[in-house]
């Protein structure tokens, strides 16, 4: 890679990572969900830094904390009646300079553009000239400052909803061979962190892919168990026999981990 000599580029690669498909087999991602954005925010801190500190794990990225500027008006209603005006009328005169209106279309190619209305560069720039946005009313021209507080925040560059609740996705990059033994101690550490109550965790990434792998390894293994048990009662011609066969099936289960285990198998 460093081969493609791509100016102001960094290349990493880990160990037990892969690009197929676009994703990393290996990628650690835990989904953290809040109705409430400040307790969002705060979780999700907590488990980045949780993931940072643990061993085996690179990369790590919370989707909150890439931020987009944001104009935040909030109109102030006693003020706005004193000179005749309404939320709604104040919100409809800033319509066309904070979003594009779409007012008719056009037929092109058996098709219907649609034609938006928007504020051209002779618009206000910078939040100075958007307190100094005239709002006409019943008393003459008013500025925007004197009916509503104006300033400029930050919000999340994109927020993910789960089932109406906020939901911020903490991911990494698992190095460590032993893929089962760094989930279990992300979760465990994650437990202990003491949470606020109406924040939800969930894993997902490899940690999901394994259990749902164990999951559906150990209904096909009892459904295995009931067809060989099914074929030897039809081969006896009665039950007690294949009871006693199926009886070493416990031991064969406990030498196959222990063999798992002194080979450091996950």
């Amino acid at each position: 890679l460093k081969a493609l000599h791509i100016s102001g580029s960094t290349w990493a690669a880990a160990a037990g990572s892969s690009f197929a498909g676009g994703a990393q087999a290996s990628q650690l991602q835990v989904l953290v969900q809040s109705a409430n954005a400040a307790q969002l925010q705060s979780a999700s801190q907590k488990v980045t830094a949780i993931i940072e500190r643990q061993r085996g794990v690179t990369q790590v990225q919370n989707d909150l904390s890439t931020r987009e500027p944001l104009v935040s008006v909030q109109i102030d209603p006693v003020k706005a009646a004193a000179y005749g005006l309404t939320p709604g009328q104040i919100m409809g005169e800033l319509s066309p300079y904070l979003t594009n209106n779409q007012i008719t279309s056009i037929p092109q190619g058996g098709t219907r553009l649609p034609v938006y209305l928007r504020v051209g560069r002779e618009g206000p720039q910078g939040i100075a000239a958007i307190r100094s946005v005239a709002i006409s009313s019943a008393l003459g021209s008013v500025p925007l400052s004197s009916l509503a507080t104006v300033r400029l925040t930050t919000t999340p560059a994109s927020i993910t909803r789960t089932n109406g609740n906020s939901t911020a996705t903490v991911s990494g990059v698992i190095t460590s061979a032993n893929v089962g033994a760094v989930s279990a101690a992300v979760q465990k550490a994650i437990s202990n962190a003491h949470l606020p109550s109406d924040v939800t965790i969930s894993m997902s990434g490899v940690t999901q892919m394994q259990g749902q792998a164990f999951s559906q390894m150990g209904e096909a293994m009892l459904a295995a168990i009931f067809l060989v048990y099914l074929v030897m009662l039809l081969a006896f011609g009665e039950g007690r026999s294949p009871f006693a066969i199926m009886f070493s099936l416990p031991l064969a289960v406990i030498g196959a981990l222990g063999g798992s285990s002194s080979r450091a198998t996950s």
